[in-house]
């Protein structure tokens, strides 16, 4: 099923969801290191991580810019993940 324009937004917030987690079982990084890495609890981490999951904005901008200075993201990962 082809992705449609309307629900542009979930797509992409899956697609960063995959990113992470991705990036976290390379970097062997589980929710407790990411929750310290954002300054929050291992159950906070797992709400925002869930809430992507399922379509939805939980991340804040300053989140993103720590998970991809740690997680080493490339310009255009950045680019494309910062146009939500």
């Amino acid at each position: 099923m082809p992705r449609v324009a309307i629900n542009k937004k979930k797509y992409m917030l899956r697609d960063l969801y995959v990113w992470i987690n991705g990036k976290m079982l390379l970097k062997d990084v589980n929710q407790t290191r990411l929750g310290e890495m954002l300054g929050i609890s291992q159950q906070a981490a797992s709400i925002r991580l869930s809430g992507l999951k399922k379509g939805r904005d939980t991340l804040k901008h300053n989140d993103l810019a720590i998970i991809f200075k740690e997680f080493e993201a490339t310009d255009e990962e950045i680019l494309r993940f910062m146009k939500l």
